[in-house]
């Protein structure tokens, strides 16, 4: 049975894509193609594909097997490799500790992230995961919402500590705070309220430099990368994007996108990402200084969502932040 195609966030033909980017000629043959690569490489007996998903240079094929549902994630870009290979010793990291996320499984020869071929010669990184049962966060749900909050946190906690071999390099240390925003306030001044503006001058103004020392965070905590079951979370997703910021940086922009899906990009509202901040800091409170951080990076983060195309809400909920 030919399994489902589809795309994932963009607005484009899954065959064209499937064909162009993987070298594969359609469902049927990427199909195949997955179930023996997942089939030579991990333990697995009696694997079929169900459905195969595209984003960008990446694909997904969720497989039945006799060992249950699997998930064979692979990507075509070779400069993505070296990440992807970090990222599953991370994970598997993270999972012995007890923070929820869904681990690379070991492939026979003990290796997580594994470079195999498409049908056409290309490279290609694969990992294997367990699938996880749960739905995506519902951010209307104030209990999901304060679980989320303090997973984060623990999160965070638990990449502060992880060894030097799973971090990500130092050369790839973030810009400074202060600059970040200031390099994007200079030119969106040419467009930018001024009343946005001065608020956000007038607050960037009153924080020293420097003082907020960068760790390991996610990269990309929002609804499309929670799964939340009976309250909790079950597992935060994708952590390819794992890198170095500021946990208060992401935990801002977390609150800003926290309601957004594939293709379903919209504010949530100041009482679901106060919610969000409540329970992060039910167990790592804000220090004085990452507080007066949050109170900037909100609203920077929410005017940079305003661009063409975007819904007219994220505009709205900007100028409700700074005065506008």
């Amino acid at each position: 049975m030919t399994p489902t195609l589809e795309m994932l966030w963009e607005d484009a033909d899954p065959q064209a894509v499937l064909r162009e980017r993987h070298g594969l000629d359609g469902a049927d043959e990427a199909a195949d193609w997955a179930a023996r690569t997942a089939a030579a490489r991990w333990p697995l007996e009696d694997v079929r594909c169900e459905r195969l998903v595209l984003s960008w240079s990446n694909g997904l094929a969720w497989l039945g097997t006799a060992q249950g549902q699997r998930l064979l994630k692979w990507s075509v870009d070779p400069a993505l490799f070296a990440r992807l290979q970090r990222a599953s010793r991370v994970t598997a990291w993270l999972a012995e500790r007890g923070v929820p996320v869904s681990p690379a499984r070991s492939t026979d020869s003990g290796d997580r992230q594994v470079e195999s071929h498409l049908p056409d010669g290309r490279p290609c990184s694969v990992g294997l995961q367990r699938v996880v049962a749960g739905d995506l966060l519902d951010v209307d749900d104030p209990t999901q919402v304060t679980a989320v909050g303090a997973a984060l946190a623990r999160l965070h906690l638990a990449l502060a500590d992880s060894p030097a071999d799973l971090r990500t390099p130092a050369d790839e240390a973030p810009t400074p705070l202060h600059d970040r925003v200031r390099g994007w306030l200079e030119p969106a001044r040419a467009w930018l309220p001024a009343a946005a503006a001065d608020h956000l001058t007038t607050r960037l103004d009153r924080l020293p430099a420097g003082g907020l020392a960068a760790q390991q965070v996610h990269g990309d905590v929002r609804a499309a990368n929670v799964l939340v079951r009976d309250g909790e979370v079950a597992a935060f997703l994708d952590l390819e994007e794992t890198r170095l910021d500021q946990p208060v940086a992401e935990l801002a922009r977390a609150a800003v996108l926290l309601g957004t899906r594939y293709r379903d990009w919209a504010p949530v509202s100041p009482g679901v990402q106060a919610t969000f901040r409540a329970g992060y800091e039910q167990v790592r409170p804000l220090s004085d200084l990452e507080a007066a951080w949050w109170d900037v990076l909100v609203p920077w983060t929410t005017w940079a969502m305003v661009r063409p195309g975007a819904a007219p809400s994220w505009e709205s909920a900007a100028r409700a932040l700074t005065g506008a």
